[in-house]
Order: structure tokens, then sequence, then C-alpha cells
């Protein structure tokens, strides 16, 4: 009998189907990680998507399934990290702040008329 060989495509297309098993199996664990970052339920999804998206991207061997468990909890780490910026970069611009002084009173009573 012949052994069944293994093409690099069906390799990384295993590789991948096995992350993206850990992230399903794990996903209660990642939401719970990405809740300690954000606090809106759509940015912990956003964040756990984006993380597991970026894990399949980027498939790589792993020595056992802590490795690859530990990887995929970086990944969300990162990617809730990354969307906490998003959203600080995007507050500020919306409701700039002053930075001293007398700045911040003026800025304290133009805000009130505009951002209520």
């Amino acid at each position: 009998m012949e052994e069944a060989r293994t093409t690099p495509l069906q390799k990384d297309w295993n590789e991948k189907e096995m992350i993206l098993q850990e992230c399903i199996r794990s996903r209660p664990l990642l939401r719970q990680i990405a809740v300690r970052f954000l606090e809106s339920p759509d940015d912990v999804e956003t964040a756990v998507n984006r993380a597991i998206v970026a894990a399949t991207r980027r498939p790589r061997p792993f020595a056992s399934q802590g490795e690859l468990r530990g990887w995929i909890l970086r990944a969300v780490i990162d990617e809730s990290l990354r969307r906490l910026q998003e959203l600080q970069k995007a507050e500020r611009i919306a409701c700039p702040r002053p930075r001293s002084g007398l700045a911040e009173l003026q800025f304290a009573t133009w805000l009130a008329g505009v951002c209520d």
C-alpha cells in the first residue's frame, strides 16, 4: 500500500483548520480576555473576530495545544489593544481636550455648548 502524501497546500489547510477549531473551542475564554480591555460587546466581538482571522492568515506549526492557545490569546490581547487605541483616537478626534490653564476653562465653556 502506498502512503498518502500531503501537499504543502493540504498541510497549510490542515494547520488553518486546527487553529480555527481551537479558536472555536476557546471562544468563551477569548471573549473573557477581550472584555478586560473593552466595554462594548460589539467591540469585544470585533476584537475576537479580528484575532481569529489574523491567526488563520499566518499559521505556523505548534509543539503543543498549550502553545497554540497561548498564541491565540496573545492575538486577542493585541487586537483588543488595537481596538482600544482606535476607540480612543476616535474619541479624541470627536471631542478634543485642552492641554492646560485658561484654554481648559474656555474649552469647557465651548464643550458645554457643543457636546451636550
